[in-house]
C-alpha cells in the first residue's frame, strides 16, 4: 500500500474530487472516509474510532501517508489522542478551530 493514500477530508468532501483527485492525478491511490452519507450518523467518538482503526489496520507504518484536510484533520488528531505517536507521514491542512485536551500528553 505504499501508493496509498489515507485521506481525510473536510466536512461534506470527497476521496475523488478536490484535494483527492488531486492526490490521485499525483499516482497515489487514494482511499479515506468521507465525513457525509452513513458516516454522518455515527457519534463524534466513533468516528474518531473508525478512524483509528483504519490507521492501526492498514496505515501503520513507517512509510505511510496521511492526509487531512479540515473536519478530517479534526478527526485524525483526536484520534491520536488515544494512539501511540503516529509512525507514516501526515499533512495536516486547514483544521477547524476547536481545542482538544488529553492530561497525559
Amino acid at each position: 500500500m505504499k501508493d496509498t493514500v489515507y485521506y481525510l477530508p473536510g466536512m461534506g468532501g470527497r476521496l475523488n474530487t478536490g484535494l483527492g483527485r488531486g492526490i490521485h492525478d499525483r499516482g497515489y491511490k487514494v482511499v479515506g472516509r468521507e465525513a457525509r452519507g452513513e458516516y454522518q450518523k455515527y457519534s463524534f467518538q466513533d468516528k474518531i474510532n473508525l478512524v483509528a482503526n483504519d490507521l492501526e489496520q492498514h496505515f501503520w507504518y513507517e512509510d505511510a501517508k496521511v492526509v487531512v484536510n479540515s473536519f478530517g484533520g479534526y478527526l485524525f488528531l483526536h484520534a491520536q489522542l488515544q494512539m501511540k505517536p503516529y509512525p507514516g507521514s501526515v499533512l495536516i491542512l486547514s483544521p477547524i478551530i476547536g481545542g482538544s485536551k488529553h492530561d497525559e500528553t
